[in-house]
């Protein structure tokens, strides 16, 4: 039964397995591997550890949807500072973003870091994010708002 699986070939009750998924679900911030043993009774800080990161490893391996509906495109960049220095040229990575929305909230959201801002790095980023029948993607580029039909 759990041939294939994160269970294969495991010393660990399934039971404290199942305690895993369901604290991984449960906490809305994750649970440290610490909490974990002393919920659990593990006597190993390194068991708990290796099963939360067999979890969480697992949960990523999921591909990320495709974006659909109204979709809206920019860019930032994050970190970096030198004194005397603002924007791009200040250390920072860049970073293209895709949001879904949603009437008054935010839906899926994909991130991909970017070495630049070029009309050709940005619009491959969000031709690879959406599904081209099903969205509109909206950008703001120098405050003046336009919508791009995909291809």
């Amino acid at each position: 039964m759990t041939a294939g699986t994160v269970f294969h070939g495991t010393r660990v009750a399934l039971r404290i397995w199942f305690l895993g998924v369901f604290f991984l679900a449960r906490h809305k911030k994750g649970i440290s591997a610490l909490e974990f043993q002393k919920d659990t009774g593990l006597g190993s800080y390194q068991t708990a550890w290796t099963l939360l990161h067999k979890l969480r490893s697992g949960l990523s391996a999921l591909p990320a949807p495709l974006l659909m509906g109204d979709i809206e495109a920019d860019e930032t960049y994050i970190g970096g500072y030198r004194k005397g220095w603002n924007g791009r040229g200040a250390g920072k990575v860049g970073v293209a973003i895709a949001v879904e929305r949603r009437g008054r909230t935010a839906g899926c959201v994909r991130l991909a870091v970017i070495l630049g801002a070029t009309t050709a790095v940005l619009t491959s980023f969000v031709k690879g994010a959406i599904v081209p029948q099903a969205a509109t993607v909206h950008t703001v580029r120098r405050q003046a708002r336009r919508s791009m039909a995909p291809d």
